[in-house]
């Protein structure tokens, strides 16, 4: 599809250089609409739950929420005590990217205007070792994700 964009931000984990720190790597890079809401805290418990088979598999997550930096540290904690579908005590152990003037969410065509101009629409970007672009797709957004789809993806690049 194209080189991924490249970008310093702040995050849960520290500061990071996207295409620095992560060369060599293959990432799936998800948008995240906002923390402590019914679908979006259920699509970081679905990531929370895949994080070690996609770092079994060479790939590291980044999440992208549209929100101030504080929520997201607040958040693992509260992630923790929630039980949805079979899940619970996730541990959220990857870093999530502050973005609170959507910025990279622009960046990455994130923002769809049809439906929203405040909110990043449910994307998803899996970045190859290289630095490509080699997935992207969109979910409406009401509609979380699924889970097997992103592993069966990783999977196979």
């Amino acid at each position: 599809v194209g080189q991924a964009p490249g970008f310093k931000a702040s995050t849960t984990h520290g500061s990071i250089g996207f295409s620095e720190d992560f060369a060599g790597k293959r990432v799936t890079f998800p948008s995240h609409l906002a923390g402590f809401k019914p679908v979006c805290s259920t699509e970081i418990m679905m990531f929370a739950s895949i994080t070690a088979e996609f770092k079994a598999m060479g790939t590291r997550l980044i999440v992208l929420p549209v929100s101030a930096l504080c929520a997201r540290i607040a958040e693992p904690e509260t992630i923790h005590v929630l039980e949805w579908n079979g899940k619970r005590h996730a541990k959220v152990k990857f870093p999530r990217i502050e973005n609170i003037r959507m910025e990279l969410a622009d960046m990455y065509g994130m923002i769809q205007p049809d439906q929203s101009k405040t909110q990043a629409e449910r994307a998803e970007y899996i970045i190859d070792p290289a630095g490509k672009v080699r997935t992207i797709f969109y979910c409406p957004l009401p509609i979380g994700r699924n889970s097997d789809g992103l592993r069966r993806i990783a999977q196979v690049l």
